[in-house]
Formats: structure tokens, sequence, C-alpha cells
């Protein structure tokens, strides 16, 4: 069942996880207004609790986004440990940085299709940046 209750946007950018206040430098590889999932190398810890800080520098703002999360999906793989981080708590302004940035990239990447699209429609080579 789906428990996503916001659209997430694909990126690429490194945030620091703060695991009972021990900083851990993750991956995030999907961003939305409610939370966000990360990729990291596998080392030991010990988490002790759901509850997570992150600090996330968005792109093209020159602060960075704090939020107190809870860990809603661990997974595992011989290299890495991904985990879903759902927003519990979090400025208002930081909300506000995070949902505009996604609607952002979200129109960016709506526009890089709609040029693929009219391209193919006529014949051209799609290029993609």
């Amino acid at each position: 069942m789906e428990r996503r209750t916001a659209l997430r946007v694909p990126v690429s950018m490194f945030m620091t996880q703060y695991v009972m206040d021990q900083p851990f430098r993750s991956l995030v590889t999907s961003l939305s207004a409610t939370g966000l999932y990360t990729r990291r190398l596998i080392m030991p810890f010990d988490r002790g609790s759901r509850i997570v800080t992150v600090e996330i520098p968005l792109p093209g703002t020159t602060d960075s986004v704090v939020a107190r999360g809870e860990v809603a999906y661990d997974a595992f793989d011989p290299n890495f440990h991904e985990t879903g981080i759902h927003f519990a708590d979090m400025a208002r302004k930081h909300r506000s940085m995070v949902r505009d940035y996604c609607e952002s990239k979200r129109i960016q990447i709506l526009r890089g299709m709609m040029a693929a699209i009219r391209a193919r429609k006529h014949g051209h080579e799609v290029v993609s940046v």
C-alpha cells in the first residue's frame, strides 16, 4: 500500500544524518515535501531510536534545511543501507524551502519531458542536460 502523501523528485545531493548526535553522510536520492530517501555505505551503528535529525544543503540556497524525522523504512544490501525518512518537525521556513525546491524540480523535469516529446514529434534528436 502506498503511504506517501507527496510526490518525490529524483535528486542527488549529500546530507548529514545525525543518529544519537553522531553525524553520518548520506546521499539523498529522492525528496518530497514530507520526507526523503537516502543511501549510504553500510557501517556499524546503533540507532536506538527511529527519530533522527537531518541537515540538507538545498542547491540554489544559502541555508541548510534542518529537520527532525522518523525512519519509516530501512533496507540493506551487501554494500548500502537505504533509509526512508518522514519529516516529523521542521521550521516553517525550511518546510517552504523544501516544498518550493521540489515544485521547481518537478517543473524542470516536466519541461524536459515536453521538450523530448516535441523533438521526437518533429524528428529531432533529443539531447538531455
